[in-house]
């Protein structure tokens, strides 16, 4: 089983070399790496082709926005699982690859999701996610048993979220009218697909850095108009 990660960078000097030496680190040569840059003006770019992992696909050009370029990178995609690390995350440790493919293999599921930890860009850890509860854990459940606490708002964290590709290839994918919710909507209509087979396993997935797009204060108010439309649009 081959999975395909996919990084999105935009003037992303700082925490670039971070990420792109976790995905180096795993310990699994079946990794499709997948490195979409928005034209940045920085060094981003300098420093991702001088430190890229070997078996990578390194685009960057002008884009549409965030969730254009995941759509354009997951059509690229030959994994048969796919994953997304954005550019100020890091795995948590190297085997974190190895242990979702097994959990794949092992279970049968077509979506699987972990817990992640906040941290500052010094790495300091701010906040733990556990992503659900105990009687969650280690099951393979179905849409219908994660649709109660979807309508109470719950969403796994993306950052620690896998899915297989044949999931999405004749549904839509992010939709990119969406600026800054777009993964939300993604994840809802994948887990309530009736084909998902969903698996949460209850160990740290990623590192993920405070300050992205969702957690400014100044998007707060645009996030919560876009979270209410897309718990309207479904259902």
């Amino acid at each position: 089983m081959k999975i395909s990660l996919i990084t999105l960078s935009l003037n992303s000097e700082q925490n670039i070399l971070r990420t792109l030496n976790s995905v180096k680190s795993q310990r699994n040569n079946k990794i499709e790496y997948l490195i979409f840059d928005g034209a940045s003006k920085d060094k981003t770019v300098d420093l991702i082709k001088k430190f890229k992992p070997k078996k990578s696909i390194f685009i960057s050009k002008k884009d549409r926005g965030m969730y254009f370029a995941l759509n354009e990178a997951i059509k690229k995609s030959t994994g048969d699982v796919i994953g997304i690390l954005h550019s100020d995350d890091i795995f948590y440790n190297k085997n974190i690859i190895n242990n979702v493919l097994k959990t794949f293999n092992k279970t049968g599921a077509n979506i699987i999701y972990g817990d992640i930890k906040y941290v500052n860009s010094n790495l300091k850890v701010f906040r733990n996610w556990t992503a659900n509860s105990k009687k969650f854990a280690n099951k393979m459940l179905l849409s219908s048993d994660y649709l109660k606490i979807i309508k109470t708002g719950w969403m796994p964290p993306h950052t620690g979220f896998f899915f297989k590709k044949e999931l999405i290839l004749r549904r839509k994918l992010f939709n990119t009218k969406y600026s800054i919710s777009s993964d939300y909507d993604f994840m809802i209509r994948l887990i309530l697909n009736p084909k998902s087979k969903v698996y949460y396993l209850p160990k740290y997935i990623a590192l993920m850095q405070l300050g992205g797009k969702s957690t400014l204060l100044g998007n707060i108010i645009k996030k919560s108009c876009e979270d209410y439309k897309i718990i309207k649009n479904n259902n």
